[in-house]
């Protein structure tokens, strides 16, 4: 699907013990591009975020993959948030020898 214009919309998930746990609800983050993605598979979406009538994935979880539509690099605060607790997952991961978790 592809938007026309910029795109900056707010978050709304139910994300407990993923990397967005520390983020609030309604937080802003940054969308530079106009498309988005439509999972096969609803029960990955993490976080959707409306821009306009349109509702739409932002971002999925599956066991050890995180994507996000939005950049965290570029959202502020919220998306520190995001790298801090990337950082800590992979931390954890390395101390109990388990697979790390892949960032697209």
């Amino acid at each position: 699907m592809r938007f026309t214009g910029r795109l900056q919309a707010y978050i709304q998930a139910v994300w407990k013990h993923s990397l967005l746990q520390d983020v609030r609800d309604g937080e802003y983050m940054y969308f530079v591009h106009s498309y988005y993605c439509k999972p096969e598979n609803a029960g990955v979406v993490l976080s959707t975020t409306r821009y306009g009538e349109t509702e739409f994935c932002s971002s999925l979880q599956s066991p050890n993959i995180f994507a996000c539509q939005f950049h965290p690099e570029r959202s502020g605060p919220s998306g520190l948030t995001i790298y801090q607790a990337l950082s800590s997952s992979l931390d954890i991961c390395a101390g109990f020898g388990a697979r790390t978790p892949l960032l697209i």
